[in-house]
Parts: structure tokens; C-alpha cells; sequence
């Protein structure tokens, strides 16, 4: 199931074992973070995108053919730091009943992501998971989530906000 933080109230962990990290993935909203992502039918939505805020206008939706509209209205919807760190509630719950720590193995969003959307993004997911004290690796790292940009040099300015700098 991917490891969405949705399927926490799913696991079954077994009782007493001290010696388990509890792990998520997060990519929520997948509209700002997979953005012109080839591999998934949200990848055919090319237009405007915003976060914080409503992540496609409703005027932007009524120009769309109908798979596209589809697709983008059941992903769109009002994102901020506030609605992304409700999403942790499952983990969270989780981890503080079976006292276990939590890790974010994965979270990221492409760089084909408008740049101010990608880093606020950013900016929040990382103010959120270290809010809890979640240990996290972003995806990836010289991939298409990398801190390295398309010429193989190092992004200096996502690299500061990931190391809080």
C-alpha cells in the first residue's frame, strides 16, 4: 500500500518488539508533488499549479478536457502546513501508543514542480516531521526528486532548507 501514512490504522506490528522503526512515505499533494510526472495519469495535468492554497483554480479545471478535469478534480483541494501535518495523524498515534520512533523513508517533490511551490512544500513537510521529531530521507538524491538539478550540479538553496540553514 505504499506506505501511506493512510494505511497505519492497517498495520500489524507485533507486540513487544522493541526493535521496530515505523516507516511512511509521504507525497501529499500528488498535484505539486508529482507535477508533469510521466509515469502517473497525473502527469497529463500541465497546467497552473499554487500551494499553500487551493493547488488548481476551478476556472483552470473548467478549461480541461474530461480525463484530465477527472483526474485533477479528485486530487485538487486546499494544502498548507496545517492540512499536511493532520495527514501525520496516523502515524503519529500510532507510534506514541506503541512507543515506537517513526521514520519518513521517503517524501520529495520534482523539481518540474513550480520552484516557489516546491520549496514552501518543502519548507513545510520539513517544519512538520521535525515538529515530531520523525526521522527523514528525501527522495532521492540525485534522481528526478534529487538535490542535484538537470546539470549535475548540487542546489544549493534546496540543499540550505533541507538542512534547515
Amino acid at each position: 500500500m505504499w506506505q501511506s501514512v493512510d494505511t497505519f490504522d492497517k498495520l500489524r506490528i507485533p507486540p513487544g518488539d522493541r526493535e521496530i522503526i515505523l516507516s511512511f512515505h509521504f507525497y501529499t499533494p500528488m498535484l505539486v508533488t508529482h507535477y508533469k510526472a510521466g509515469w502517473t495519469d497525473l502527469g497529463k495535468y500541465r497546467g497552473p499549479v499554487s500551494y499553500p492554497g487551493q493547488l488548481v483554480d476551478p476556472e483552470e479545471v473548467a478549461k480541461l478536457d474530461a480525463e484530465v478535469t477527472r483526474i485533477v478534480k479528485d486530487n485538487n483541494g486546499v494544502y498548507n502546513r496545517e492540512r499536511l501535518e493532520s495527514l501525520l495523524a496516523k502515524p503519529l498515534e500510532l507510534a506514541k501508543k506503541l512507543d515506537l520512533p517513526l521514520y519518513c523513508g521517503e517524501w520529495g517533490a520534482l523539481p518540474t514542480t513550480p520552484r516557489e511551490v516546491r520549496m514552501q512544500w518543502y519548507r513545510d513537510m520539513r517544519a512538520n516531521l521535525e515538529k515530531y521529531g520523525i526521522a527523514w530521507a528525501n527522495w532521492d538524491y540525485k534522481g528526478g526528486f534529487g538535490i542535484f538539478g538537470r546539470g549535475g550540479q548540487p542546489d544549493q538553496e534546496f540543499i540550505k532548507l533541507l538542512l534547515g540553514r
